[in-house]
């Protein structure tokens, strides 16, 4: 697996196997992230159609990542309270 990581993912070593552990440690953490990747998508998707011509992907990561670490619907609020 690691080698996979390594080959299919184009990671480092020693982040391949930090990721193999965290799959060990925890079954789901490929799952949570791959949905969260999905959430940020659909969510970048949605501001850009709010914003039009004004979109800039700087703007939407400023939003995105101003309050840190978050759940995906404060995240959500946050975007579009603008």
């Amino acid at each position: 697996a690691i080698r996979d990581y390594h080959e299919q993912a184009f990671l480092p070593w020693s982040v391949a196997e930090s990721a193999q552990i965290e799959s060990e440690l925890n079954y789901f953490s490929g799952t949570a992230s791959f949905i969260g990747l999905m959430e940020l998508k659909s969510l970048r998707g949605e501001f850009e159609k709010v914003k039009g011509e004004d979109f800039t992907l700087a703007e939407f990561h400023h939003l995105v990542l101003k309050n840190g670490v978050i759940p995906i619907h404060q995240i959500k609020k946050g975007i579009f309270a603008n």
